[in-house]
């Protein structure tokens, strides 16, 4: 057991190799957490080397691991994001790496860990890193990779520890690109480009796609906007999401929506100049519709996805119409009465409130009624229905009949709603402990920095011993912080665009105009001599929904060219 590149004695009193102690592991497949023993086998400048007791790793392949860490990864990584949280929550400026079997990941890092064990049972309080000990050997390029991958999340969590995990991931793969390791999901995403851009699976196998999408998206952003040197104000920016996206962008004069626009185009079109390509790497997308003769359907699609109609059509010319949703919903239920319900909203790291006072000076026994319908990510995400009776100082978390105790990550904080009510269900909780009083009531929706789903929504809500209903149609006595009052229905915005190639050999993008109801068509002019063929490029792009956009497209034979 070694230390390399420096001493311990370079922190004063951190532990040394041969030291033993328990961590918390996540298993990622069942959603549960587990303990293992694990002992600290090497020590360097930056970093503790653990390995589970029930493994067998070589000093000598720790050591090449973390001379690559301390020499290459991560000064090159801090330099262009930023450092990870130091000294960190353990007062400890090194990051712990542990090797232990992990199912259904090569690695992770664990933001639990960066608070103490008083608000998160499962923490191992300190910047940690997690790899799979049964699949990588440490100092492989695979092991280096995952190691890179992880290294930006925990650098990510300091800069911005609220970022959406498509940013997050995205920036992950960009980094591992910058210290020479390869992305590998790129091709999973150009065999299915329809895959929602600002939408991460809970089912990890379904993520592959996604994290191509991802990790292209900020590779195209990176060329075209500010170069890769620029990328650490992305990670730093605090806004999440698309919302940060645009705050970045709008240093260099663009919007979201137009880079989403150009970046599909690129992902087919991959030109050697200018907004429609990349400058350090081939791509082309390998999922296309073809069409060789006229043609009438109707699909739906992901929000900020792209798909592609290759047009290959006979001789002549041909006019191509397209009709949009003019609408599309939030989330995938309608209010339970009325035009309009609360609602938590959607992202990663979100802690949604919706607060109001009850007065129940006047009763001796008292029961709140609401309907809810959601849709959470099992064991990760909750929400919670509570009470205060001093102000707000404290919060009692009330139990009822759809809400869980149990607690596989560390991550329900009482009594919570999770997973997916599957219809709207009517939920009654006792409240007969705070007669006599005045009190507040709150319902809170809090996500981790992973996953999120489309949320809980409430509707008629009442307390019948006051003679209280609220069917939510207003605001009312509430106060907001994260919910919104929806009727469930945002306008859908679609993009079209046309990759037109000449019988010369000549490619040109144009945009087909839609109306405020998105409809318009296009005149095809000139197949078998001017057109070789046209791409069609289609693009919903409505924010704040994981819904699908439905549309329906015709390209008949005709027009005047």
């Amino acid at each position: 057991m070694e230390t390399v590149s420096g001493t311990v004695d370079a922190i004063g009193g951190g532990p040394e190799p041969g030291h033993t102690q328990p961590f918390f592991v996540n298993d990622l497949l069942d959603n549960t957490t587990y303990t293992i023993q694990a002992t600290l086998q090497v020590v360097s400048d930056n970093a503790y080397w653990y390995v589970d007791d029930n493994v067998t790793l070589s000093d000598e392949a720790l050591m090449k691991a973390a001379d690559v860490f301390e020499a290459k990864i991560r000064p090159d990584m801090v330099k262009f994001l930023g450092d990870i949280r130091k000294p960190g929550v353990d007062g400890d400026p090194r990051l712990t790496v542990l090797h232990t079997p992990l199912r259904a990941a090569d690695g992770y890092f664990g933001s639990s860990d960066e608070y103490p064990r008083s608000i998160h049972p499962h923490s191992n309080e300190r910047e940690m890193i997690y790899m799979d000990a049964s699949r990588l050997t440490p100092g492989t390029s695979a092991y280096l990779s995952v190691l890179a991958h992880e290294l930006q999340h925990a650098i990510h969590w300091n800069q911005d520890g609220g970022e959406d995990a498509w940013i997050n991931e995205g920036m992950s793969e960009l980094a591992k690109e910058q210290v020479g390791y390869n992305a590998y999901f790129v091709d999973s995403f150009l065999r299915r480009p329809d895959v929602q851009l600002n939408f991460w699976p809970d089912d990890i196998g379904a993520s592959a796609p996604h994290y191509g999408a991802s990790s292209l998206f900020m590779a195209y952003l990176a060329q075209h906007y500010g170069g890769y040197q620029a990328m650490g104000d992305l990670v730093r920016q605090q806004a999440d999401g698309i919302e940060g996206v645009e705050l970045y962008l709008s240093e260099y004069g663009a919007s979201f929506e137009q880079v989403f626009k150009d970046w599909a185009v690129a992902n087919y079109l991959d030109a050697d100049s200018g907004p429609y390509g990349y400058a350090d790497r081939a791509v082309k997308v390998r999922s296309v519709r073809p069409v060789f003769t006229e043609l009438e359907e109707t699909d739906s699609m992901p929000q900020f996805a792209a798909r592609y109609y290759d047009l290959r059509l006979p001789e002549g010319d041909y006019v191509l119409e397209f009709a949009g949703d003019a609408t599309v919903a939030q989330v995938g239920t309608q209010c339970h009465s009325g035009n309009q319900c609360w609602w938590s909203g959607l992202g990663d790291s979100i802690d949604s409130m919706l607060t109001r006072d009850l007065d129940l000076t006047g009763l001796t026994e008292a029961t709140l009624e609401f309907w809810t319908w959601y849709e959470i990510e099992e064991g990760w995400d909750y929400a919670y229905v509570s009470v205060s009776n001093d102000g707000g100082v404290t919060w009692e978390i009330l139990e009822g009949r759809q809400t869980t105790a149990e607690d596989p990550v560390g991550n329900n904080y009482g009594s919570g709603f999770t997973a997916d009510s599957g219809r709207w269900v009517q939920e009654s909780m006792d409240l007969s402990r705070f007669a006599g009083e005045m009190v507040q009531l709150r319902f809170e929706y809090v996500t981790d920095d992973a996953v999120n789903l489309d949320g809980f929504v409430v509707d008629d809500i009442a307390v019948p011993e006051l003679g209280l209903f609220d069917d939510a149609e207003t605001v009312g006595d509430w106060t907001a912080a994260g919910f919104q009052l929806i009727n469930n229905e945002l306008a859908q915005k679609f993009a079209l665009q046309l990759i037109e190639f000449g019988m010369d050999g000549s490619s040109a993008v144009r945009e087909v105009n839609l109306d405020d109801d998105n409809v318009g068509e296009a005149r095809l002019a000139g197949f078998g001599k001017a057109l070789e063929n046209v791409v069609l490029v289609v693009t919903p792009l409505t924010r704040g929904t994981y819904m699908p956009a439905r549309y329906t497209l015709s390209i008949t034979a005709g027009g005047d060219g």
